[in-house]
């Protein structure tokens, strides 16, 4: 059996693989950044989405590079990219794993955007082409794999605020979204595609999400729930065990034999292949999703038993040594790259941009804001504003006079005292007697 790792890498790339990293674009960026990023250079494009390397600001002027996915302008006008868009930011943000690519931020404003931890080290389809001269053993891979599953699985567990599940599935594993660091870590890439139950974009009817070559034969024939994953990730396992895909051809002489044909077992290709390994891969592979793995767990621990019996313990440490030699020029090139295009990055502050709204749906176009009025109306205006506001001066101490006369009256002259009687008279003496009385 071949050892899991080699002691001294191969030492020459094979020349039909494609280059092993992705260096920084030398074409300048968009001249705008984002929720404050400054963009340093343009990294790839996908979809309707481009792709930057960017500058994270940070406390007391630390700052980080980082992997900015932007929405392109001339997605705005198309609602289901918008909202397919959301769907992506709104997922990615709340996963939250060791084996997942880890989401900084979303937010929207000159353009919709994602930022994701930016990663140093290679998707395994470059690995797998740089192992087919030896350096890698059938432990290597089985590794990678059940530390991808294990991403996976949070993915599929993954519960809404109220613990409703969200029924995540990826529905595009394959090696180009599955990364090992040179620290050896592996990471599940790239949920674009994922169906939850989250969503506001809807798959049309006859859409294909994913990559032909490891589609399930459900999924192809547009029902997938998780199972679809594992079966992705054992045809992932058979190509790196192999050294080819399982099926080949064009879209459509694939998509027959993914719907006609089962995958051919392991063991037909690669006769020395451990009988365990083979058995794990081929049920992962079965066409009934019922055959399958139920979970991408149970898949994870069935590679984990096989390790452990195999006596070829494979740690993430040995992992990205190999990476790291088997990759040196490849690193060292990337680092020289990153120092040139981040080389006196520094922040400054920009307006703030709004916040996305996951909630919401998604308006039909960002903000754009307003042209500054001419020198003329801007002095017009700010003479009636002047005016204006000195009506509103004299009124309101108006309205507060009037108010504090009411609210304090004066107090009511005291009652007038009452009329005193007039003395009475004093009765009149009688009259004098006459004579001869």
């Amino acid at each position: 059996m071949s050892p899991p790792l080699a002691s001294r890498p191969p030492s020459a790339r094979p020349p039909h693989a494609a280059p092993a990293s992705r260096p920084p674009s030398s074409a300048p960026p968009p001249p705008h950044a984002p929720g404050g990023y400054r963009l340093c250079s343009r990294l790839g494009s996908g979809g309707q989405a481009d792709i930057f390397l960017a500058f994270a600001p940070g406390a007391l002027g630390a700052g980080r590079p980082v992997v900015l996915k932007q929405l392109r302008r001339s997605a705005l006008d198309q609602p289901e990219l918008v909202a397919a868009f959301l769907d992506e930011a709104r997922l990615s943000a709340r996963l939250d794993h060791p084996n997942v690519v880890r989401t900084y931020a979303a937010g929207a404003g000159e353009a919709y955007f994602i930022a994701m931890e930016y990663l140093e080290g290679q998707p395994l389809d470059q690995i797998v082409a740089r192992a087919r001269s030896g350096g890698l053993g059938p432990a290597a891979f089985a590794r990678i794999a059940a530390d991808a599953l294990a991403g996976l699985h949070h993915a599929h567990e993954l519960r809404d605020f109220d613990g409703a599940p969200l029924d995540v599935v990826h529905r595009d594993v394959s090696p180009h979204n599955l990364f090992v660091t040179y620290e050896g870590e592996v990471k599940v890439l790239d949920f674009g595609v994922a169906k939850a139950s989250l969503n506001r974009a809807h798959t049309q009817v006859g859409a294909i999400k994913g990559k032909a070559g490891y589609m399930a034969p459900e999924q192809a024939l547009g029902r997938a729930d998780r199972r679809a994953d594992v079966f992705a990730m054992g045809v992932v396992l058979w190509q790196a065990l192999a050294g080819r895909r399982p099926f080949e051809g064009d879209l459509f002489r694939v998509l027959k034999q993914v719907l006609d044909e089962p995958v051919p077992r392991l063991s037909s290709v690669v006769p020395d292949v451990d009988p365990r390994l083979d058995a794990i891969v081929a049920r992962a592979v079965e066409r009934d999703p019922g055959a399958r793995y139920p979970t991408a767990l149970e898949m994870r621990e069935a590679l984990e038993g096989y390790l452990a019996g195999a006596g070829e313990p494979v740690r993430p440490e040995d992992l990205g040594r190999w990476l790291r030699e088997a990759f040196a020029g490849e690193r060292e090139r990337a680092r020289a790259r990153l120092r040139e295009a981040m080389g006196g990055a520094t922040y400054e502050p920009t307006e703030q941009l709004p916040a996305l709204s996951f909630d919401d749906p998604p308006p039909a176009a960002p903000p754009r804001r307003r042209p500054a009025p001419p020198p003329r109306l801007r002095y017009a205006a700010s003479q009636f504003l002047l005016g204006l506001a000195s009506f509103v001066v004299v009124g309101a101490a108006a309205a507060l006079f009037i108010a504090t006369s009411h609210s304090n009256p004066a107090p009511p002259p005291p009652p007038p005292a009452a009329a005193s009687a007039p003395p009475r008279a004093a009765p009149a003496p009688p009259p004098p007697p006459r004579p001869g009385e």
